[in-house]
Parts: C-alpha cells; structure tokens; sequence
C-alpha cells in the first residue's frame, strides 16, 4: 500500500496520524485498545502474550519493510527494544532436590553508569521435564511429526510451565527408529499419555483445539504410517523436589553490554543446577586501533554475528541475529572515528569486525577494529486505524 490507501494514516485530514514512541534498551511499549499500523525500529520486536506459559512471544522483529497490522486488547501486544536485555536463559543443568516455593534464579546487574540499567528477573521452574522411548515402531512412516500435550493439559500451572517438543530423528524400514529432543519442557505434573493410533494430516486437521485442550495424549501425525507408540516419561522430577528445568522472564532488564553479561545465580535447597544468561546487544560503536595508516579511501567495516558460538533460549528460538555495519571515512590516509550506518541486533557477546572486500586496494591492512555492543535508541511509528 502507498500512503492515502486504507490502513495509512491521513495525509489532509489531520486524523489518525502517525505516532512515535522513544525505546530505550529494555524500554516496553503497550499498544491500547484498537487497531493500529507499527513500523518496528531496528532493533525492537513485537511480542504477544502467551497466558498459558507466562511468555511474551516474538511475533515480529525490527527493522520491518512494510507496516504491520496488530489489533490489541490493551494488554495483548508490545513493542520491546531488546538491544541490551536479556532474552532468557541456556546451557541449563538441572541439578537435584530443588522446590518450586523455594527456589530463586537471579541474574547479576548491568552497569550502573548506563541508563537505563535494570536487573533483569526470572521465575524458575522446577522439575515437570519429559523424556520420549519408542516402545513400537510401526510400519509405512514417510514424515511423522509429533503432538506434544502442553504442560496444562497435564496438570501444570499456567505461567510455571513450558511445553515440550521433540521429533522423529530416523526411520528404519518405514519403522520410527529413534527421537530428538528439542527441548524436554518444563513443569509436567504428570506426563502425556502414549498414542494409541496414527492420524493422518487431515484426521489430525479436523480436531478443534478444544479437543486437543481436553486430551493428554501424544499424537503421530503422519500420511501412511501405522502402529507406532511413542512413551513419554517425566524426568527431573516434579516441583515438589526437582531440577531446574526452565525459567519464565519476568523482566528482560535494561543496560546490559558486552563487558556485562550477567552470571545466573540459583539458590535453594538443591544442588548443582547451572544456567548461562543469554544477552541480546547492538552496536554502540566501533573503534579504530592498529597501525591505522596509508588509507586513500573511506572503508566498510561489518561485525560478525557474535565472537563465540550462539546459545539457543531453552523455550524458543532467539530473534534472528543480524550483523552491525559501520563506515569509516579516512583523512590524510588515516581512518576517523566510525559511523555506525547499521547497529545490528542479537550479539550474545561481543563480535568481531573485519574491513569488508579487498584491504590492500585501500592502501593498508594494519587498523584494527573493535566493536562496543550493548543497548541502543529506537523511534517507534504506529498509528491507529480502527
């Protein structure tokens, strides 16, 4: 659509006109009740509220080519900057003998000198996770995927809960040979029945989700195959003793930057549970070290996606990472401060960041370039047009 057509705001006569919001690093916007248009900023994301887990979920994430439609209830949507929070927690180890009601998972502080910091807050869940056994194989398999029970359809309480998922890893013979885990869930009370019979694609289409709500059963889904049964097991326990098993964010704090990523501490009763905190920064700046001599050109710079490996949310994937892209103009052969043309988004850790293309067709190769990763400024553009 192009400006005056339906969903863009007037352009004569003075209605519905477009709104801009300031999101610092952290800083949340609660769209009202209505209709509106959103041009997400480059490093914000539009999340919707998921009730039966506690969990905002990423629906879209910034920079957006085109407006988005979003029709809220005043408390359904929000627009976060997530440049310098954290997104959730990784690398989990459980542990032993831990308790829901005693339990606390902290995270350190950000630096004080930013503004603004704010330490991020979590709620643990403790015990409710699942393992999957093939107990039968079946015959005539071509692509089963799998219907994993949420946590509430088997006893779990909303908002300490994460559903499980898992799929088919090989198939021997047209035989379900093995399972893997994505991930094990969270807050199971009681573990989701075995399926008893395979439902094809459109058995399986015509079930309401009221009567996929009422049911704990573990559903096949698959065109041809026929006889196989999938066993779910609790593992870790329960919340009355436990691991630590996954962690709603309660506040993905404010200020955090790439000299501080926050330790996870966990306390309580237990022993041995472990978690690494998973960041999410953009590019500050870049500075220029080295040698930083013999330039006769302006060059580009770009940042990797991260120096060390990602860490993967245990409940979901990360907003897709991108790349921070700076230029730097040169002056009497030597490299200025550089501008930053695009902050990226995602960084986990501090990137590296190499001169793009050819260095020796610009006369040198010995400056050196280092990232500062950590919360940056975004304008939100909404409007509202129903």
């Amino acid at each position: 659509m192009l400006p005056g057509q339906i969903g863009y705001p007037g352009q004569s006569t003075g209605v519905n006109l477009p709104q801009t919001v300031t999101l610092l690093s952290g800083s949340a916007f609660y769209l009202p009740d209505g209709s509106f248009m959103l041009k997400l900023p480059a490093q914000s994301v539009l999340q919707w509220k998921d009730t039966a887990t506690g969990l905002w979920r990423v629906t879209d994430s910034g920079p957006s080519s085109h407006p988005i439609p979003v029709t809220s209830d005043g408390s359904n949507f929000r627009v976060l900057n997530i440049s310098g929070t954290i997104q959730g927690i990784g690398s989990l180890t459980a542990g032993t003998g831990y308790a829901q009601a005693t339990t606390t998972l902290t995270f350190a502080a950000p630096n004080a000198s930013n503004f603004p910091a704010i330490t991020a807050t979590a709620t643990p869940i403790i015990g409710g996770s699942l393992t999957f056994a093939v107990t039968t194989a079946g015959t005539g398999y071509v692509n089963p995927q799998l219907y994993i029970p949420h946590p509430t359809q088997c006893g779990g309480t909303p908002g300490l809960c994460i559903a499980a998922n898992a799929h088919v890893a090989t198939l021997t013979t047209g035989g379900i040979a093995t399972l893997a885990t994505d991930f094990a869930g969270a807050g199971y009370i009681t573990a989701p029945l075995p399926n008893t019979i395979t439902l094809t694609p459109a058995q399986f289409q015509q079930l309401s989700q009221q009567e996929l709500n009422l049911t704990n059963t573990l559903i096949i889904v698959d065109p041809a195959g026929t006889g196989a049964v999938i066993t779910p097991s609790i593992a870790n326990g329960t919340p009355t003793s436990g691991g630590l098993t996954g962690a709603i964010m309660t506040n993905n704090g404010a200020g955090y930057d790439g000299t501080h990523i926050p330790a996870v501490t966990i306390t309580g009763a237990g022993s041995s549970a472990a978690a690494t905190a998973i960041p999410s920064m953009a590019l500050q700046s870049v500075t220029v070290g080295g040698t930083n001599t013999g330039y006769t050109s302006s060059v580009i710079v770009e940042t990797s996606l991260s120096a060390a490996g990602a860490i993967s949310p245990i409940y979901d994937e990360p907003v897709q990472p991108r790349v921070g892209r700076v230029v730097a103009a040169q002056s009497g052969g030597v490299l200025g401060t550089p501008v930053v043309e695009d902050a990226g988004n995602g960084f986990q850790t501090v990137p590296l960041a190499k001169q793009v293309g050819n260095a020796t067709a610009d006369g040198s190769v010995n400056a050196t370039f280092t990232p500062v990763v950590g919360g940056v400024r975004n304008i939100l553009l909404y409007w509202q047009v129903g």
